[in-house]
Formats: C-alpha cells, structure tokens, sequence
C-alpha cells in the first residue's frame, strides 16, 4: 500500500504520475494507469520530482531529485537517467519550452521570486521575470506558480502575515 504525496495527470490522460513511499521505504516516482493495475515505479527510491510542471508536455520525461541532491531527467519508459546541467535541488519547475529544450524554474527560496528559463543541454540560465505582489509588506513565501501556456502570463500565490501593534499607556 502506496502512501501519495502527491501527483499529476500524465499529458494522455490515461495515467497519472505519483510520487509516493511504501510503508517503511523511501520516495520515489510512479506511473498508475487510470484504467486500474498497480503503479509501476519509474525511479529507484530515495527520488522526488523537481516540482508540479516537472513532467515534460510530452509525458516522456521527468525532472527529479535524486538522494544525492543532483537533478535527474527520467524517461517514463525506463533507461538510464541523464543529469542536465544548470539545475539544482532548489529549482522548482513551472513550465517547459514548446521545443522541450529548456525548462522554467524558480528558485523556491527567493524573493522576490524569479523566473528563468535553464537549457537543459547547455545549463545556461536566462532570467526572464520576477513574481511578487504589488505590496510586499509582510510577505514571507511566494508560489505556487503556474504558467500559462503562452509562456509569459503566470499566477502566483503568496503568504503574508501581518499584524498591528498597539501601546497602551499609564495602565494601572
């Protein structure tokens, strides 16, 4: 029995990507066809993916973590993983380039948040914009972010916390 911590539906509709642990084990990536079965994992265990646009929009491919903390790209059908340079356990995939030769990721660490686009063949990383709210007081996180299809609109969400501070004088 799987424990899920998360999942996407695989681009043919047909299947869905979890990444999930066995009771007693580590995480690792799987692959559940929707028409029943069990999930076929697709990575050894200790993997995670890279974030929730890790899986390329052909379905062949994901971005992930491995123990060691470098980044992977795994094909769904098996084989021997590939490290592309230029990313790292701190990036968070968001979306992908129509030719699949680059992804976009933001490091889920910064604020304000900034979007890149990585060339997973070279590793070089072009900045392409920042995400933050118009107002930034009290933000303490930024993300998740989506973006949409024609590669320069996004939604993002933030946490703020604030709070007032009132004094009180000559309290007896």
């Amino acid at each position: 029995r799987l424990s899920v911590g998360g999942g996407v539906v695989h681009p043919d509709g047909r299947h869905i990507l979890l990444q999930a642990r066995e009771p007693g084990r580590g995480p690792r990536l799987y692959i559940q066809d929707l028409a029943g079965g069990n999930p076929r994992p697709f990575t050894p265990e200790g993997y995670r993916t890279l974030g929730i646009k890790a899986l390329s929009p052909d379905g062949t491919t994901d971005l992930v973590v491995g123990p060691d903390q470098k980044v992977y790209l795994y094909t769904l059908a098996g084989g021997e993983p590939r490290t592309p340079p230029g990313l790292t356990n701190l990036d968070n995939a968001v979306g992908w380039s129509e030719d699949m030769r680059s992804v976009y990721v933001v490091r889920r660490t910064e604020r304000p948040l900034k979007v890149s686009r990585v060339d997973l063949a070279t590793g070089k990383r072009e900045f392409i914009r920042e995400l933050m709210p118009a107002d930034s007081a009290g933000v303490t996180g930024v993300g998740p972010v989506l973006m949409l299809p024609d590669r320069k609109s996004y939604v993002f969400g933030y946490q703020r916390v604030l709070s007032d501070l009132h004094v009180v004088e000559n309290l007896k």
